[in-house]
């Protein structure tokens, strides 16, 4: 048998709540224990559990119900001890009383402690009903580390998302301008004869010869080497017995219900396994050699200045070439906090600062956007 607790009754008299389970009458109001009650269990289990001497001595059984004044009686009393009438075979015990209600409530599902064979959720008790302890101080710590090394990674891509966000945030400067410049360019193209080569054979290309050659290496086993190693395996250490729940007596008290559970420690040994050896094999494919006739990068018009009104080059083009990309920066240089630095702005933005100016602007990854003055 499993240890007893003495449970708990609220008054539906006078509203006292958490009475003592084995008390009969209410210590407020005097009025005793009726049919209106529900056993519950106590949230402080540990402090509600029976001394084993005074156990021994308690009947298990539910109480009965006065058919005169329906009051609770212990299973020991043959006479009601509120108003004296005898004990029939028609009194009715705890649980029957309950099932009554709930039959009349027309509730097809009840707390399960109103049944003599059912108990309390296991969520209710006290910490002895937790899991088995079937994990070894070693295992534990090998979890933690394990737990520990996760974290850390998460701390770190956290951190490094972290600060490229900061990076890409926008962050408001002030600056003493001390000189613009800018640059242009023109990239210019030739229509020309290539020589080039690859695994397979372009649309247009001219093919000059193909070659077996090693396009890529893999991976494949040679051998096998003899290692060792250490690993584990869990070996049953013996049981323990663990609270799994409460059930209820029906007389004020709940018994514990309770389950053996394996116990394992972890033991290290070291055994023998077969490492594979790899080499890596090259593999050969079918490369072209070819001429080919595309567009390709020649030369660039490159133009530059400080504070004069920037120009794109004079473009002058052979029968064979043709323009291509176009680029253009524009920067501002000044004093921030007496540290110089250097700004790239639209040129928008660049062609209405002048050296001298203070100019507001937001930053980001050296890039600088003006920031308007509210007109109003």
């Amino acid at each position: 048998m499993g240890r007893l607790i003495k449970m708990e009754w609220d008054c539906p008299f006078c509203g006292t709540k958490g009475i003592s389970g084995p008390l009969r009458e209410c210590p407020n109001c005097g009025h005793p224990i009726g049919t209106n009650i529900k056993y519950n269990l106590p949230k402080d289990v540990k402090n509600n559990y029976v001394l084993t001497e005074e156990a021994k001595r308690i009947n298990r059984n539910p109480h009965w119900r006065c058919n005169f004044c329906n009051s609770y009686n212990s299973d020991n009393d043959s006479v009601c001890t509120s108003c004296g009438a005898p004990r029939t075979n028609e009194s009715k015990n705890y649980f029957e009383i309950q099932e009554e209600k709930v039959k009349e409530s027309n509730s097809s599902i009840y707390n399960d402690s109103l049944h003599s064979n059912s108990s309390y959720s296991s969520s209710t008790s006290t910490t002895d009903s937790t899991s088995p302890k079937n994990n070894t101080k070693k295992s534990a710590n090998l979890f933690s580390r394990t737990n520990l090394q996760i974290m850390i990674v998460v701390l770190l891509s956290i951190l490094g998302i972290s600060g490229l966000v900061y990076a890409l945030i926008p962050k408001e400067k002030t600056m003493q301008v001390t000189n613009l410049s800018w640059e242009r360019s023109i990239a210019i193209e030739q229509f020309k004869t290539v020589d080039e080569s690859g695994w397979s054979l372009p649309s247009g290309a001219r093919l000059h010869y193909t070659k077996e050659e090693i396009s890529r290496y893999e991976q494949v086993i040679d051998h096998y080497e003899t290692k060792t190693r250490t690993v584990s395996k869990e070996v049953l250490d013996g049981y323990e017995e663990v609270v799994t729940g409460y059930m209820d007596l029906g007389n004020g008290y709940a018994e514990e219900i309770t389950s053996k559970v394996s116990i394992y420690r972890t033991e290290y040994y070291e055994e023998e396994y077969k490492a594979p050896v790899y080499v890596s094999v090259p593999v050969y494919e079918t490369k072209y050699y070819y001429e080919i006739d595309k567009w390709v990068y020649a030369r660039s018009i490159e133009t530059s200045g400080t504070t004069d009104v920037p120009y794109w080059g004079e473009v002058t083009l052979a029968n064979d070439e043709r323009t291509g990309s176009q680029t253009e920066d524009y920067y501002v240089t000044g004093l921030i906090k007496e540290k110089e630095k250097t700004f790239t702005f639209s040129f928008e933005d660049w062609s209405s600062i002048s050296i001298g100016d203070e100019i507001h602007f937001n930053a980001t990854l050296g890039y600088g956007t003006l920031i308007k003055e509210d007109s109003n």
